[in-house]
């Protein structure tokens, strides 16, 4: 199932209350950095799109998508509040996505 980045931004901002200008922007505070890398790590996970093509989409390097998908993994292991984050988005945007295991280690 298709589902556009843009999409993916709209309801990571919505659910963080961070507006979708800042979370595209330059910013590198914590409370628009860690959106942001959530969705470029959605946009991973739901759309299979490749680094490169996030990293132009989002106005960075693939190497800054490589960054927010492992560190987005990382995170998610140790915080349930963020796993949960993840699923809730996951189930809206993409439900058959939803229903798949995730597999360990990928970027």
């Amino acid at each position: 199932r298709y589902v556009p980045t843009d999409r993916i931004v709209a309801a990571v901002s919505e659910h963080f209350d961070v507006p979708r200008a800042q979370l595209l922007g330059l910013s590198r505070r914590r409370p628009v950095a860690r959106p942001r890398q959530l969705a470029m790590y959605l946009t991973r996970r739901i759309t299979g799109r490749s680094l490169p093509q996030i990293g132009r989409w989002f106005g960075r390097d693939h190497s800054t998508v490589v960054h927010a998908v492992r560190t987005t993994e990382a995170r998610r292991r140790e915080s349930p509040e963020l796993d949960r984050d993840i699923r809730i988005l996951t189930a809206a945007l993409a439900p058959a996505a939803a229903e798949q295991p995730q597999a360990q280690g990928e970027v």
